[in-house]
């Protein structure tokens, strides 16, 4: 070693053949390696604001998607989800086009202002309806072929579109339908929905007629893509949610405390 020159790797000054600390700024002088020996590996230096973090596998929680079977679930009910909303949509637009001639007959009486509106109601409200029970999964269907991972705000909107849809069957079937079987005409509703020259009440007609018997028969199908919808929000919200027990991490040194320097025994 007397013939090789040192120096410092930390502040890069020459240093004596002997010195076993630099004189400049107290960094440990290491003896080069012999070359038929590799040089030894180091600890990586820990900088006194670091927090070593222990991992322990009996006391860190694992989280949902870390769980066999979960996310397996969860792609399973985007599947569900998605093929009875487009089984129910397929069967609603059958029926839609099967009572299209049928419509067109009652219409025929109307004068072509008042025909024209009905058949709109009818053609417009049957396919935004089934465009929502078809759409329901669909999205999610997309955002799980192509890998993207799911949060708790992919699945509000599919939820809010079942919801919406069990909502108007729902009045459907409590408010108008009950007029259609008032001969009397008390009922608030019957007299719009049967009077002989209003076209928007005949195109609520037809869709009462015609289309509510199928989409109520829907509705146990909806609410339990709904209540599926929902408990697959609760989950994802349930795996990203950040846990309160964390791992043990090591103490961390008091805040400003620096390391000490060692002291060079020449000087």
């Amino acid at each position: 070693m007397a013939g090789d020159v040192l120096f410092c790797r930390a502040c890069g000054k020459q240093l004596k053949p002997d010195a076993a600390f630099c004189p400049y700024c107290g960094e440990r002088v290491v003896a080069p390696a012999p070359a038929d020996q590799p040089p030894a590996k180091e600890a990586p230096a820990v900088s006194p604001g670091t927090r070593t973090r222990v991992f322990d596998p009996a006391r860190t929680p694992v989280r949902a998607s870390q769980r066999l079977g979960t996310s397996s679930f969860v792609s399973l009910g985007v599947w569900v989800v998605a093929g009875v909303g487009i089984v129910c949509a397929a069967v609603a637009l059958v029926s839609f086009l099967g009572s299209l001639s049928q419509a067109a007959s009652e219409l025929s009486v109307y004068a072509l202002p008042q025909a024209a509106l009905g058949a709109g109601i009818y053609a417009l409200v049957s396919l935004a309806l089934i465009y929502l029970i078809g759409s329901l999964g669909t999205g999610l269907l997309r955002r799980h072929l192509a890998g993207r991972p799911f949060r708790p705000g992919s699945f509000t909107a599919p939820f809010a579109r079942a919801l919406l849809v069990i909502i108007v069957i729902a009045a459907g079937m409590l408010l108008v339908a009950p007029a259609l079987d008032d001969p009397t005409l008390r009922h608030p509703l019957a007299g719009f929905l049967l009077g002989t020259s209003s076209g928007a009440g005949k195109g609520c007609y037809l869709l009462v007629t015609y289309m509510w018997p199928i989409l109520s028969g829907m509705l146990p199908a909806l609410a339990a893509e709904a209540t599926l919808l929902m408990g697959l929000r609760i989950l994802v919200a349930r795996d990203q949610k950040p846990h309160a027990s964390a791992a043990p991490t090591a103490p961390a040194p008091a805040t400003g405390a620096s390391a000490p320097r060692p002291i060079d025994p020449t000087k």
